[in-house]
This record gives structure tokens, C-alpha cells and sequence, in this order.
């Protein structure tokens, strides 16, 4: 890919720190119970926009199958890599930002590595800090400065090393590298092998620490049990123990919330109806887009709900491009409203097909059975948050690229 001038590299750098700096850090300090949930969606987010951020003076790679940067290659500047699968054995020199269904990192990457996949294993050099999500997370090698990462299960393994400090959450999480500063992790299920120079805070359904633990400073952990320090563990500081927090009573449900719930599920029906009537071929296009293949819709859902307010607030600054920001505002809101017709009818459609097995399947029906799905899955307990956000990424996604079909379409005839 072809660079840029350095005046372009330079003002595409400065919008990168500034989109940096818009990123919350995220939540280290606050025992709100051993889910691990918010934190990795968090993480998710951070990752994106970094992802945003950084995306001026880069090398983009995208591809449905492996992406490979070779152990005697050297990308002189970021890279953005999103495929199935991402392995790095070479050289970054600046930063790493990458989401695949596996990521492998065993070669050097100077600046920082943001990267979100089902598998994410860090084995090479960081020179700056590292955020990984993913289910499977591991992290093997050097990390020069900070350290986040959210999982299913999370090993820092003791050949692993980190800088400064270490934010960590997983349902399973064994920490057995070194941490150089503080420690902060959250787990159902957590083991402290290693060492942490400064202080660390915990909060575990079960915490366990291994015999050659060494914790410079202070221990503070919120969890049912106290814990036993065993012979030959260490903790330089003093130990806290902290009973989790009482569960709230949980608030009376209001009528008012049903109706509102059926409301609402009517008047994405009917607004799908309307569509399909009027727009049958592109619906049709934008629920094959859905699926076809997942990763793509999640990307491009990823893209728009973040670059898309970035993008209006920027043309409104420029007093110019008002209009079109005003056009750019209301077609954003249209988009987030309409995401979920879409991803209703896909999932109706494959629920029908299975059933009927593979006879033609009406969109009206299969619309109208993914709106009941969806609305029961939306009302789930600390999952339908979850539930909305992947639906708004899938729904966003598939509108854009069913847009973007329809568009060269046209280019073309």
C-alpha cells in the first residue's frame, strides 16, 4: 500500500493521539461483582477506537482467509489486519490493531497491540502497551509498558512480562508471569503464581495464591473466602479482605414496560413490512449481507457506529459541511433504528428453513418471528444489553453493504 507525504502522515498522527485521547480508561478500581462482561465489552470498544484512531498512516489488510506478516518482513508503519486469521512473526513498528477468529503475535511489535479474536496469543516483544479480548487469551511474551486483557480464560504465563500495570478479567485467570507495577483482576476463578512488584486488587469467586507468589505491596480482594497465604508465597504489604456486595433488591416491574417492549416490536414489524414492500430486493440484499460472511457485517457495524458521529461532528465544524452533517446525523439515526429489521429477518428465515428444510420461506413471517426472538433475547437479565449491541453492529453492517452493493450497481449500469 501506497504512504502518504509526511505533512498528510503528520496531521493524520495528531487525529490519531486526539482519538486516543477521547478512550476512558478503563474500570480498574470498582468491586461491582466478579462478571467479566463489562469489562471485555469495554475492552471491545477501547480496541475500536484505537482502531479509529489510528487508521490514518496505516498498511490495511483484509482478507477471508490468513494473514501473515513473514519473520523477515518489516511493516515500517501501523498495521490494520482483519481476516479469519492473523499471524505476526515479523516486524511492526508502529502499532498492531487487529480482530480475527485467531491471532498470533510471536514476532516484535514497537508500538502497541490492540487485537480481538475467539483466540488471541501474545508471544513476541511490545514495546508499548497491549489490549486483548477474546475467549482464549494468553500472553507469553514482553509487554513494555500496560497490559489489558478480557477473556473466557486469561494465562499470563510465567515466561510473560509486563512494564507497568496489568488489567485483567477472565472467567478462568492465572496470573504466573512478573507485572513491574500494580495489578488489578477480576475472575471466578483466579490464581495469583507469579510476582507483582506493587500492590494488587482482586475481587474472585475463588482466589488462590501459588507457593512462589511474590507481591511487593498490598493485597486487597473481595471475595466470600478468606484466603490462606501458603509457605513460601509472599506479600510484602498488607492483606485486606473484602465481603462482596449485597445484592440490590430488585425493583418491582412496571406494566408500562411491557406495553412499551410490544410497542416497540410492533413498530419494527410494521416498519419491516413497509420496507419489504417497497424495497424488497435491497432488504433482501441487506439480509444475505447479515451472514455472508458475519465477520464483514461486524466490521462494517464497527466502522459506521464510531466513525459516523466523529465524521458528522467534524463537517459541522468546518460550517461548510453543516448540511451535510445535518444529512450525514439523520441518516446515522435512521440506520440505528432500522438495524434490527435486517438481522429479524435473517434469523427467522434461518429458524424457518431448518424447520422446513430449505423450502421457500415467506420474509413476512420470517420477520415476524425474528422480532419475537429478538425481543425475548433483548429482556434476558445483565445479557440483553449485550443482546442490542451485537444486533445494532450486525443490522448497521448489513445496511452498508447492501448500500454500498446497490450504489455500484447503479455505477456500473
Amino acid at each position: 500500500m501506497g504512504g502518504l507525504p509526511e505533512r498528510g502522515k503528520g496531521k493524520m498522527k495528531k487525529s490519531a493521539r486526539w482519538a486516543r485521547s477521547c478512550v476512558l480508561p478503563l474500570p480498574t478500581t470498582r468491586w461491582a461483582g466478579p462478571s467479566v462482561l463489562p469489562l471485555a465489552v469495554s475492552l471491545c470498544l477501547t480496541i475500536l477506537l484505537f482502531a479509529i484512531g489510528s487508521a490514518g498512516a496505516t498498511e490495511l489488510r483484509v482478507g477471508e482467509g490468513t494473514i501473515s506478516v513473514a519473520e523477515d518482513e518489516v511493516i515500517s508503519d501501523d498495521l490494520l489486519a482483519f481476516a479469519n486469521r492473523v499471524v505476526i512473526d515479523g516486524v511492526v513498528e508502529g502499532d498492531l490493531i487487529t480482530a480475527a477468529s485467531k491471532v498470533t503475535v510471536d514476532g516484535e511489535v514497537k508500538g502497541s497491540v490492540l487485537a480481538l479474536g475467539q483466540s488471541v496469543t501474545l508471544a513476541g516483544k511490545v514495546g508499548s502497551s497491549a489490549r486483548l479480548a477474546g475467549e482464549d487469551v494468553t500472553i507469553m511474551g514482553e509487554v513494555g509498558r500496560n497490559l489489558a486483557a478480557a477473556g473466557s480464560e486469561v494465562y499470563l504465563d510465567k515466561t510473560a512480562s509486563v512494564g507497568n500495570d496489568a488489567h485483567l478479567a477472565g472467567a478462568i485467570l492465572e496470573v504466573d508471569g512478573q507485572i513491574d507495577r500494580n495489578a488489578d483482576v477480576a475472575s471466578n476463578k483466579l490464581t495469583i503464581l507469579g510476582s507483582v512488584a506493587g500492590r494488587v486488587k482482586a475481587e474472585a469467586t475463588k482466589l488462590s495464591l501459588g507457593p512462589d507468589a511474590d507481591i511487593g505491596g498490598n493485597l486487597t480482594y473481595r471475595s466470600p473466602e478468606e484466603i490462606t497465604v501458603p509457605e513460601g508465597a509472599r506479600v510484602g504489604g498488607k492483606i485486606k479482605h473484602l465481603l462482596p456486595r449485597e445484592k440490590a433488591e430488585p425493583e418491582p416491574k412496571s406494566p408500562f414496560g411491557f406495553w412499551w417492549a410490544l410497542f416497540r416490536g410492533l413498530a419494527v414489524f410494521v416498519t419491516g413490512v413497509v420496507l419489504l414492500a417497497l424495497f424488497r430486493g435491497h432488504m433482501i440484499n441487506a439480509v444475505n449481507a447479515v451472514s455472508q460472511p458475519a465477520w464483514k457485517s461486524l466490521l462494517f457495524g464497527f466502522l459506521i457506529l464510531v466513525v459516523t458521529p466523529v465524521a458528522t461532528i467534524i463537517l459541522c465544524i468546518t460550517l461548510i459541511g453543516i448540511p451535510l452533517g445535518i444529512l450525514l446525523c439523520l441518516g446515522y439515526v435512521a440506520a440505528l433504528l432500522l438495524s434490527g429489521i435486517p438481522v429479524s429477518i435473517s434469523i427467522g428465515r434461518w429458524l424457518l428453513r431448518s424447520l422446513q428444510r430449505g423450502r421457500s420461506v415467506s420474509p413476512y413471517l420470517a420477520l415476524f418471528i425474528g422480532v419475537i426472538i429478538l425481543g425475548l433475547l433483548m429482556h434476558i437479565p445483565y445479557a440483553g444489553w449485550i443482546v442490542r449491541f451485537v444486533v445494532v453492529l450486525f443490522g448497521l453492517g448489513a445496511l452498508s453493504r447492501a448500500a454500498k452493493g446497490m450504489l455500484m450497481g447503479r455505477a456500473s449500469a
